[in-house]
């Protein structure tokens, strides 16, 4: 799914990004974000703050979680990934 954001003029951004697959737990228990994740894009930020606020909750409650992503843009595949806490950039 390619998720376009809009630029304030109406004008779609030259390089639309798409988010492929996205996870947020450990290594034994986690979540599929890949929506919230695309929401957040949709709505024009390619900056992702990890935390149970912005991925939808907490899937493994008292333990430090990760989170990776699985994007592209024009064609090339990208991978990024961070700690509860971290900011991942797209870009």
């Amino acid at each position: 799914m390619t998720i376009n954001t809009i630029r304030p003029d109406g004008i779609p951004p030259a390089d639309p990004v798409t988010i492929i697959a996205a996870a947020y737990g450990t290594m034994s228990a986690g979540a599929d974000v890949t929506p919230a994740v695309r929401d957040i894009v949709r709505g024009g930020s390619l900056a992702i703050p990890v935390s149970n606020e912005t991925l939808g909750g907490d899937p493994v409650p008292g333990v430090q979680k990760h989170f990776g992503v699985v994007y592209a843009v024009k064609g090339r595949t990208y991978a990024r990934a961070a700690l509860e806490g971290e900011t991942v950039k797209l870009d």
